[in-house]
């Protein structure tokens, strides 16, 4: 592996994917532990998110990154909310990886 992409590493796994509901249309917000970090993400990073589709990942851009409570045994997941997928099009238990520049 690249150490440049290493160095720029972030993943996550997909615990659940849901809609925020009225005032939030964008996409979908995807929660889950963190598998893998050496950088921050951003709002307009880009993560490569797996598909309900076999084998299917979609380019989506992280666009909030919402104050969602999720339980105390949950502080430290990740919440980031994506535009270019709905919540019924990800893949539950995959992984969200942030995508090379």
């Amino acid at each position: 592996m690249d150490d440049k992409v290493a160095d720029r590493e972030f993943a996550f796994e997909i615990r659940d994917a849901f809609e925020l509901g009225a005032g939030f249309p964008v996409g979908a917000t995807l929660v889950g532990p963190l598998v893998s970090v050496s950088t921050a993400l951003a709002v307009g990073d880009m993560l490569d998110v797996p598909t309900t589709t076999e084998g299917m990942s979609r380019l989506v851009t992280c666009v909030q990154f919402p104050l969602v409570n999720l339980g105390p045994d949950r502080l430290d997941w990740v919440r980031v909310t994506v535009s270019g997928i709905r919540s019924h099009e990800v893949r539950v238990g995959g992984r969200a990886v942030r995508a090379s520049e």
